[in-house]
């Protein structure tokens, strides 16, 4: 799979390093839509249920806003994302370990879990800068600890 990967981004002219996702399962071209069709479609494989598929809500995006989720839970603790709802909102069951930015990550899950409904999407860009801001606040504690990562992995 990484060599496909790497010859496609070869093939395709593509220099700058980056990750590509490439398998979504069951991804909808909403193009071929009317802009108000929205969906009830229930996934049955454990932990790829999005959260207005457990309440039988209608959805559109939601299911890839669940899966931007799914993919960050997987990449930060290493195995697939449970959700549970607490008083009215949608989390994950995973706890943060204390050295995690807790804040801007609960403020990403919470987003992408939370859709009110179809006709309010969360805006990716406002969560984009958020990250921003934090890494901005916090670039001289990165740059050492990727600076310390690279040591390690020269020694």
């Amino acid at each position: 799979m990484l060599f496909y990967l790497i010859f496609f981004r070869i093939a395709i002219g593509i220099k700058v390093p980056s990750l590509q996702l490439i398998d979504f399962g069951s991804a909808i071209d909403m193009d071929s839509f009317d802009k108000d069709d929205e969906f009830t479609y229930v996934v049955k494989t454990d932990n790829f249920t999005c959260c207005e598929m457990l309440e039988n809500r209608s959805w559109t995006y939601q299911t890839d806003l669940f899966g931007i989720c799914g993919t960050a839970h997987v990449i930060l603790f290493g195995k697939y994302i449970e959700v549970e709802k607490k008083s009215s909102n949608w989390q994950i069951k995973t706890r943060f370990p204390r050295y995690f930015q807790k804040d801007i990550w609960d403020k990403f899950f919470n987003t992408l879990l939370n859709v009110p409904d179809c006709k309010t999407m969360p805006t990716l860009q406002t969560l984009k800068q958020h990250f921003d801001e934090e890494i901005s606040y916090r670039q001289k504690y990165i740059s050492d600890k990727v600076a310390e990562f690279n040591n390690a992995l020269l020694s």
